[in-house]
């Protein structure tokens, strides 16, 4: 920690400088940021995008983050639902060097394993995680609101924060060949390329919609379990309605063929319906966090918050700012159903 996502982030440059000598060019700008600071409070990250923010926010597709690349052998991802589907993609056409299957499958076994004894036994879908903090991709998620991954190789960790984190034990037991190192490394170069050159960028927001919806439903559970009179009929109704817009949206999108001035509108489209998410009031408490769907919880640590602002009111019984927060909630999932609406026929 971070030393072997260093390690990593030089070999994809590495990789893509050689692709460059044989003549090969990204289509869209790719920026390598190592970052100073980050155990002090993300410091590195944070004062660079809010220097940055104006062109970040009208421009950045997407902010891949690896800070420890390898602790283990199991490979885990977290990120926003629109880039669910691009993460399965590219994990599905890497090698597990333990299985011999792709990284895709072994999750998907590891998922099925995890889920084997508990309430979440009917969900079918293996979603990836969701985004707290604790790395560098806090201020380019939560307080701009850039479509964000972090991921890499986990496990038995003993040695975290400690002198014996060290390259002698990277060597002698953490990755001994540095396999998973450059199974990382592989995974990382393909999305950066992918992003980079893909003509229709990659998001998918019907699945957000639908993880939308089944938070709105769970917060509407805690909100019930809390004896709190708050009725979420609209906010329900909010996300159902941007669901089924993403819904149709993406259908389109896999239906039909873009003519080149169409491509550059839904581009746009799509990177503004993130962004949507973003209430430059921030949320209650802490303003300098935007993001009203994803947070880390206030009292959690690292840990994520969804809909962080009236789940805390909530579990606070705060009934006035519950009502406040859902009206903000509310507003962000028409902003984004409205930024898709706006370009309703790609």
């Amino acid at each position: 920690d971070p030393n072997s996502g260093s390690s990593a982030m030089l070999e994809v440059a590495r990789s893509l400088g050689e692709l460059l000598k044989k003549g090969w060019k990204p289509s869209r700008t790719i920026i390598f940021g190592s970052w100073d600071a980050e155990e002090f409070g993300l410091i590195g990250s944070t004062e660079w995008v809010e220097e940055n923010s104006e062109r970040l926010s009208k421009n950045a597709v997407a902010y891949l983050n690896v800070d420890v690349a390898v602790n283990g052998t199991n490979f885990g991802v977290s990120g926003v639902p629109s880039l669910m589907a691009f993460a399965h993609g590219v994990m599905a056409d890497v090698t597990d060097p333990k299985t011999g299957k792709s990284i895709f499958e072994s999750w998907v076994s590891r998922q099925k394993a995890e889920k084997a004894n508990t309430a979440k036994v009917g969900d079918t879908e293996f979603q990836i995680g969701s985004l707290g903090s604790g790395s560098d991709y806090t201020p380019f998620l939560q307080h701009i609101g850039v479509p964000s991954l972090d991921m890499g190789f986990n496990g038995p960790y003993g040695v975290y924060h400690s002198v014996y984190d060290s390259f002698y034990w990277m060597e002698k037991f953490g990755d001994p060949n540095f396999t998973y190192h450059a199974t990382l490394a592989k995974i990382w170069g393909l999305m950066v390329m992918r992003l980079s050159n893909e003509a229709l960028l990659p998001f998918d927001y019907s699945n957000y919609g639908r993880q939308a919806e089944k938070f709105v439903d769970s917060i509407s559970r805690d909100a019930k379990e809390n004896e709190l009179d708050l009725n979420l009929s609209e906010l329900k109704k909010a996300a159902s309605d941007f669901r089924q817009t993403a819904e149709q949206y993406q259908e389109r999108l896999n239906r039909e063929r873009l003519a080149a001035n169409n491509l550059k509108i839904v581009n746009e489209t799509l990177l503004k319906t993130e962004r949507a998410f973003i209430d430059p009031q921030g949320l209650n408490l802490r303003p300098w966090y935007r993001h009203v769907v994803y947070a880390p919880g206030i009292y959690a640590g690292y840990e994520a918050e969804v809909f962080p602002a009236l789940q805390e009111a909530i579990n606070s019984k705060n009934i006035s700012q519950a009502r406040l927060a859902a009206s903000q909630a509310k507003s962000a999932l028409e902003r984004a159903k409205a930024t898709l609406l706006f370009n309703a026929n790609p």
